[in-house]
């Protein structure tokens, strides 16, 4: 199949010709990676960009090209951005209370423990 903006003027140029079109079916093709793999890759660049790995070993370590790599940590960075977001418009507030007050419980009753006189002191520890 012949691209449309293709030109053939001669014999000699349709492989050219064909094989720009070939290559351009590759690259539509190549382009679309299944979304669970992207993600995947993309929790494996967190991961590593936690443990303070910088762009350079991330790449060596998965395998994956520098662009990649590059581009995974921009949309994290984005996503991350809007995280924050999100959190001081007050979407996250509801589990963050709960949360600290579930911290809040659990120090009251590690101290209603420790200071019970029905407790063997050999549990206290």
């Amino acid at each position: 199949m012949l691209n449309a903006k293709c030109v053939v003027l001669d014999n000699k140029d349709i492989f050219p010709c064909l094989l720009l079109s070939y290559v351009r079916e590759i690259n539509i093709k190549m382009v679309r990676i299944p979304a669970k793999l992207t993600n995947e890759r993309r929790e494996q660049v967190w991961a590593l960009m936690l443990r303070g790995e910088n762009p350079q070993s991330i790449k060596k370590t998965l395998n994956i090209p520098g662009n990649t790599v590059y581009k995974d940590i921009k949309f994290l960075t984005k996503k991350s951005k809007q995280y924050m977001y999100d959190m001081a418009k007050g979407l996250h507030v509801l589990s963050y209370q709960r949360a600290l007050e579930g911290i809040g419980l659990t120090l009251s009753e590690a101290w209603n423990k420790f200071h019970d006189p029905n407790v063997a002191k050999k549990h206290l520890i």
